[in-house]
């Protein structure tokens, strides 16, 4: 290796890199949030006309937390279910899960696998504007 090679564009570009994660944390929660509301939707919308359990759609909801892990980065992560606090709420394990004389009809996670490439798409979207804002 020449002693006058320069390494400096290398150097540039493995910090910029590094600025990514801090760069994309709003974008990714954006996603997260977007992908959360449509999971959400969808299994209202697919509990919805049951004349038993007519008011399980509203119990369905989504939190979202963010944090710290243990290595030190970020983590965001969303909750999609039955807030047990709402009319019918606790009911809704047994929607989802059945009973041992009842079959669950799985709503949940039929949404959930109708929306991850939706979630992919907004992932690699919310990655992909940080580059570009750092000019890579």
């Amino acid at each position: 290796m020449p002693d006058d090679a320069d390494f400096s564009e290398i150097l540039k570009l493995a910090r910029d890199i590094g600025q990514v994660p801090a760069n994309s944390g709003e974008r990714l929660r954006q996603a997260t949030e977007i992908t959360s509301r449509r999971i959400k939707d969808a299994w209202r919308e697919k509990l919805s006309g049951s004349e038993q359990l007519k008011h399980l759609p509203r119990a369905v909801d989504y939190d979202l937390g963010s944090g710290v892990t243990r290595g030190g980065g970020g983590e965001i992560t969303s909750e999609i279910g039955f807030d047990k606090a709402r009319t019918q709420g606790p009911l809704g394990s047994i929607s989802e899960y059945g009973t041992p004389r009842t079959p669950g009809r799985g709503f949940g996670a039929a949404s959930l696998a109708e929306n991850e490439e939706d979630f992919e798409r907004g992932v690699e979207q919310a990655i992909d504007e940080s580059l570009k804002e750092l000019g890579l």
